[in-house]
């Protein structure tokens, strides 16, 4: 094992990167966690990432190349380049998913296992490589990409058959394992990151202010950030909202202004969104804060996700409030979450209003719990014969 390297496929980008690939920062992170697994695990890791650069690089074109991620791991950035016509971003795309197809077929032998994160795109060059190469495919599932957007019936394809073909599974949910795992093939479950656990300072009542935050993603097709904002509008004085995240200009500019009626309204600034953070600012945002939110729409595709701002707000040791949705239900950390009535701006309220921030929160920490085991059913996972 000392010598044995794994190869793991995703979407990747480092922090304050010039070429600014395709990526997601939960997925970046996510995938952070799983290389320190891999690490603890006695395992290299070889990172590979296919994706191409975004229309907001800062330079205009990026050769092959091989950064550090740690002492034991490695990423492998494949060539790219910019450009904002549609003919030339699809050659683009055609060509790094020729580049992972080439090198799959150059770095990979027959058994070896082969972590992919999902994304569709990925599906037709590594269920072609795993054709020629037979390689084993252990495929991390987060979503069914084509029930959440607006895909074409042919990317919804590809998509499933890349699913049906992966010899064994990391799922974001229980729920979700329950209904793409009909083979019952070895699989983990992994809701998030389950990071470094961090404790806030004790609540004072002499602060007077209870801090809640929202973090994630900006979006209308989620809605939670501008939902946060509304929720404010059904609690009294005492509570302020920060928000973190990221989206597109439009998304944020709507929340901007959602902030400033809500602000304006009050006669105060209860609410303030501040871009985006990461690593240790992030942290410290999360630190300063008592009460996080979830606020989800509910509906089939959420129920089979799990949202892992949860999991981060969980191991910053903050309360959680989140809309009932099935996937924390059947989790193993529905317990520690406080569910609302129903996803309305005033269920959220009535939840928060509940609170008693002086009541510890846990006499053990779930997040670390899940961390000892996720370890160790990776280790299992790693000496399974027929994976």
């Amino acid at each position: 094992m000392e010598n044995q390297v794994i190869k793991y496929i995703g979407f990747y980008d480092v922090e304050n990167s010039r070429g600014k690939r395709v990526s997601n920062l939960a997925g970046i992170n996510k995938m952070n966690y799983i290389v320190k697994i891999m690490n603890r695990a006695g395992y290299k890791v070889e990172l590979i990432c296919p994706s191409w650069m975004s229309k907001k690089s800062e330079i205009s074109f990026e050769k092959k190349k091989i950064i550090k991620f740690n002492e034991m791991s490695s990423i492998v950035f494949c060539p790219s380049w910019k450009t904002k016509l549609k003919i030339t971003s699809l050659f683009k795309i055609i060509f790094s998913l020729s580049w992972l197809f080439f090198y799959l077929i150059l770095h990979t032998k027959k058994n070896e296992k082969v972590f992919v994160y999902h994304v569709p795109w990925l599906s037709f060059p590594i269920r072609m490589a795993k054709k020629i190469k037979k390689f084993k495919l252990i495929l991390e599932v987060e979503e069914i990409y084509s029930e959440v957007w607006e895909e074409s019936v042919r990317f919804a394809k590809t998509e499933h058959k890349i699913i049906k073909e992966a010899d064994a599974y990391i799922f974001v949910s229980n729920v979700l394992e329950k209904m793409v795992n009909v083979c019952e093939k070895p699989n983990l479950i992994l809701y998030g990151d389950y990071q470094e656990i961090k404790s806030t300072t004790f609540f004072n009542e002499k602060c007077k202010i209870i801090n809640l935050v929202y973090a994630g993603s900006i979006d209308y097709k989620k809605g939670g950030a501008h939902k946060a904002v509304e929720i404010m509008n059904f609690l009294p004085d005492g509570y302020n909202l920060n928000i973190i995240g990221h989206g597109s200009e439009k998304a944020t500019s709507e929340l901007r202004e959602l902030i400033a009626d809500l602000n304006k309204s009050r006669q105060k600034e209860i609410c303030v969104f501040d871009g985006t953070l990461h690593g240790k600012d992030y942290s410290n945002y999360l630190l300063k804060c008592d009460i996080a939110l979830n606020p989800q729409k509910q509906g089939d595709y959420m129920n089979t996700a799990f949202p892992s701002k949860v999991i981060s707000y969980m191991a910053h040791s903050l309360r959680v409030v989140s809309t009932d949705l099935k996937s924390i239900n059947n989790s193993k950390i529905s317990r520690f979450i406080n569910l609302t009535e129903s996803d309305s701006p005033a269920a959220f309220a009535k939840a928060i209003l509940s609170i008693d921030l002086n009541e510890n929160l846990y006499t053990s920490h779930p997040i670390q719990d899940l961390d000892i085991e996720f370890l160790s059913s990776f280790k299992d996972l790693m000496r399974t014969k027929n994976v």
